[in-house]
């Protein structure tokens, strides 16, 4: 017997098995159904594979908090500005971005030689 003709057996088998899902149109539905819980499988374990996997953790935001205390001199020079700029109120453009940069300054200096000596 030829590959044709038993996969033509076949289908008649399964056509004589489900006649009342062939009657009402459902004949893909069937094989469709046994197809399903492979898909379903498909997603699990990818679900199960990016639960492995780390989610990379960025270390900058806790060790610029923890290099906060010791720019505290810029920081409260910077407070000091905002207080006497919100203070005055005259129409000269004043502001205190010269102290928020020395402030940022100081915290990324410190940032930037514990975050490179943790990432090598």
């Amino acid at each position: 017997m030829c590959t044709a003709d038993f996969r033509a057996d076949e289908a008649e088998e399964q056509a004589q098995d489900t006649p009342e899902e062939n009657a009402a149109g459902e004949s893909g539905d069937g094989d469709a159904g046994a197809e399903e819980p492979a898909a379903e499988e498909a997603p699990e374990e990818e679900a199960a594979e990016e639960e492995e996997e780390e989610e990379p953790v960025d270390p900058k935001p806790e060790v610029e908090e923890s290099c906060k205390p010791r720019c505290v001199k810029q920081l409260l020079a910077y407070q000091a500005c905002e207080k006497r700029v919100e203070e005055e109120e005259e129409g000269d453009q004043k502001h205190c971005t010269g102290q928020y940069f020395d402030y940022w300054g100081c915290v990324d200096k410190c940032t930037a030689h514990k975050l490179f000596r943790e990432l090598k």
